[in-house]
This record gives structure tokens, sequence and C-alpha cells, in this order.
């Protein structure tokens, strides 16, 4: 991992906390962009491209939680790890909602927040590792079975996660013919639920409208085959 193409934005209005928090992040070899207040803080996420934000929630002008509400908004990706004192457990749960990564209580230790900070940097990394090994190209489509799209030829497909998953079976196992009792114990492998056919074929219904027609191809009496020489 490459901390120098970190940056972490640091929203604390105390200045000693926020300086000397900055100092130790910096010299792990993050680059620190700092604010004072939640507004400053969300004018510079605005301004920067940030890998991480570490804000506390009691400050002037705008607090901790409305400036991440305020990022929410349109962002649900950048990781933000919120620092607080014990009386802030109620903001605390509040915070819970606005999809944060990890908190840390006042007084912290350097150590301890430099390993929250690594682990979370550590953690995007297998995330990203997670998700290449997820997608996959056949001709002129990519599979990207993280996210749940089919892309061809500037035309995208968001599919719902059985669909997806039912998709990735096929995928991995091209013009191999599947039963439709093997996609559905595929997809419910603790046998939880009732088998039912009508739900397989409403799910491959929806997935030949993404391809050309018999690439989804039923085999009398056996089940389905994805058959990529059609594709």
């Amino acid at each position: 991992m490459n901390l120098m193409t970190k940056t972490i934005l640091l929203a604390e209005d105390e200045d000693e906390i926020r300086e000397d928090l900055a100092f130790f992040l910096e010299y792990q070899d993050y680059n620190v962009l700092q604010a004072r207040d939640g507004q400053e803080a969300y004018q510079c996420y605005l301004d920067n491209v940030v890998d991480l934000i570490i804000t506390d929630i009691e400050m002037p002008r705008l607090n901790g939680l409305e400036f991440v509400a305020n990022i929410r908004k349109e962002d649900q990706e950048t990781p933000i790890l919120i620092i607080s004192g014990y009386s802030d457990k109620d903001k605390l749960l509040r915070a819970i909602k606005l999809n944060l990564v990890d908190y840390i209580i006042k007084p912290f230790t350097q150590k301890g927040i430099m390993k929250t900070v690594a682990d979370i940097f550590l953690k995007q990394e297998a995330d990203k590792k997670k998700e290449d090994k997820e997608v996959f190209s056949i001709k002129s489509y990519s599979f990207n079975f993280t996210s749940h799209l089919v892309s061809v030829e500037q035309k995208e497909y968001t599919l719902t996660h059985k669909q997806s998953e039912v998709l990735k079976l096929f995928v991995n196992n091209v013009n191999v013919v599947l039963s439709p009792i093997d996609i559905y114990y595929y997809l419910y492998p603790n046998y939880d639920k009732e088998y039912s056919n009508a739900s397989i074929r409403n799910i491959i219904k929806r997935l030949r409208v993404i391809f050309p027609e018999g690439v989804i191809e039923s085999i009398y009496s056996e089940g389905y085959r994805f058959n990529i020489d059609k594709l």
C-alpha cells in the first residue's frame, strides 16, 4: 500500500488536538488537509479529492454530524472516522445512520488512531482486490458482480442480487447445462426456502433481455445453458 497517495481531511476545532494529530499522520507519510470547523471542512472536501475524513462532532458553524450528512447526500463511498468525547454518546448513535467506518472516543492515543487509520486503508485495498476478482469480460460484455452491473456497447444494466448471482453461475459455467433446481439451491444453499421453478423462470426471463436471442437457451427437460457462441 502506497501511503503517499492517501489524503486525509482532518476536521477538529481544538487547535492543539488537530495539529498534533496532523503531525503524527504526516509522519506516517499521509497528506493531511486541516479544517477548524464543519463549514471549512465541507468546502475543503468539495475542493479536493480525499481518501479518508476524520472529524470531531462538536465544531462551530457546522457540527460534525451536519458536515457528514452533507457529504452522504452525494457520496456514500469516502470512509469517515468520527472522533468524539464520552458526552457525545447520543450523537454517536445518530451518526451510525451516516455510514461511518469507525469512531474513536477522546482521549485517544496516537498509536490507537494510527492503527485505526491504517486498518481502514488496508480494508480498502482488500475490498478493491476482491472487487477486481468479481469483474469478468466475455467478448463485448463486461460483468461486475460486486456492483451487479452488466455493460455492453455503452449500455449498462443493473441487476438485482439474485439475478447477478445466477448470471455469475452461468459465466462460471459457460456452455454447461444447469438445471432449475441446481440454480435454485445455488441461490439458497442452506435449503431455507422451498423450491420454486417459477422464481427461476422469472430471473431467466429478465436476464434474457440483456443478451441476443439464444444466448441463455432452454434445453428441453434439462435446464438452461449460457451459450457464448451466440454472443
